[in-house]
């Protein structure tokens, strides 16, 4: 199997087919579905709880933080979306690259309920296109963090 990503002195090469990045692609997909919707299983996920048990100052903290996050998002996005079809990546893009699909990620195993490390172990749901997705980024995210160790 071919390397998708290859380490460079100033980020990764990028080797990824059409169908290939399409389906990284899709990792916007999902997250333009997601909106903060409490009901949303992903709202527990991408939001934290600076201090459990105290609702006043977890709305405080969400205050300060919440619209500098979500700006960091958006600019996340934004650049994966221009970098897609890119087939050298700097070492600035990349770490964006594994945020939006970290962040994917996270959206899809709230929403297909895993909660436990060993999931990708279990050959159920193989067939369901969220799971093939959710393991299809995993591997993309794997292989890049690889290559940006230096191909360790």
């Amino acid at each position: 199997m071919r390397q998708a990503f290859t380490p460079t002195a100033d980020g990764v090469a990028v080797d990824l087919g059409p169908e290939e990045r399409h389906l990284i692609g899709l990792a916007l997909a999902v997250l333009s579905g997601y909106g903060g919707d409490p009901a949303d299983p992903a709202t527990s996920r991408l939001t934290y709880d600076a201090h459990p048990g105290d609702p006043e100052k977890s709305a405080a903290f969400d205050d300060l933080v919440e619209g500098e996050l979500e700006s960091a998002r958006r600019d996340d996005r934004t650049l994966f979306s221009e970098t897609l079809d890119s087939d050298r990546l700097d070492a600035e893009q990349a770490d964006c690259w594994l945020r939006v699909v970290g962040e994917a990620r996270l959206v899809l195993g709230a929403r297909l309920d895993i909660e436990e490390d060993g999931w990708s172990d279990d050959q159920g749901d193989t067939d369901v296109p969220e799971m093939i997705l959710l393991r299809f980024l995993s591997a993309v995210q794997d292989e890049l963090v690889v290559a940006l160790l230096g191909g360790l």
